[in-house]
């Protein structure tokens, strides 16, 4: 990267000093060398320096659009992720259940007397045989 910078930098410092030698020997010698290809370069100049200021005002709106597309992609990953968690939990329950001695697990009804009597009310006690029954 440091080599490529060094590399533009004296290219461009070449191209610089040749530039002004070749204005000092026009200047002396009183003529202009290529001058329908300057005019065809400065209009190729006009065209690129109105491009980069386009570019420049078009650049302005490029982070809000690039965080609407990072918002989208980190949403799509997010939906995603959430789909592979939902079948891993899927997964585990049905692994769960066929290693469980209760495989096929159905309610059946209690054997004991008192959780019947309790589920179906008479386990209750009124208030007065409460009261008989302290007494």
């Amino acid at each position: 990267m440091v080599a490529f910078a060094v590399g533009t930098f004296f290219f461009s410092l070449v191209g610089i000093v040749s530039l002004f030698s070749l204005k000092r020997y026009e200047v002396a010698r009183g003529l202009v060398l290529w001058a329908p290809y300057r005019a065809q370069a400065d209009d190729y100049a006009r065209a690129l320096k109105h491009a980069a200021i386009s570019l420049e005002q078009e650049m302005v709106t490029w982070p809000p659009k690039g965080n609407l597309i990072c918002r989208y992609f980190i949403h799509r990953a997010a939906l995603a992720s959430a789909r592979g968690f939902n079948a891993a939990e899927q997964w585990a329950h049905r692994l769960a259940d066929r290693v469980s001695h209760r495989h096929g697990f159905e309610r059946r009804e209690t054997r004991s007397r008192f959780l019947k009597e309790v589920s179906n009310g008479v386990g209750k006690r009124s208030a007065q045989e409460l009261e008989k029954s302290e007494e």
